[in-house]
């Protein structure tokens, strides 16, 4: 059996991610890679995927954006699938 961890929001970035899973043993490890964390933790999200990808197990994705603005930064998280509002 191998468990995924998630690049968690917050947690940790993906080298610490590789780090772990290296560390535990990719036999047994692995990462669910969630296309929408990498932002929280100031991470380029192609970047993280180019770390983690390699050690994926699972995904998740998120319809979200994150830009810019006069107040530093403004994230819009994603909706539910097929709602439009």
């Amino acid at each position: 059996m191998k468990i995924a961890v998630e690049n968690h929001a917050g947690d940790m970035q993906a080298w610490e991610l590789a780090l772990l899973i290296e560390e535990a043993g990719r036999d047994f490890v692995g990462a669910n890679v969630d296309s929408g964390n990498a932002t929280w933790v100031c991470e380029s999200p192609l970047r993280n995927l180019e770390i983690i990808g390699p050690y994926a197990a699972t995904t998740s994705l998120r319809d979200s954006a994150i830009w810019e603005s006069p107040q530093g930064a403004t994230i819009q998280l994603g909706r539910p699938w097929g709602r439009e509002t």
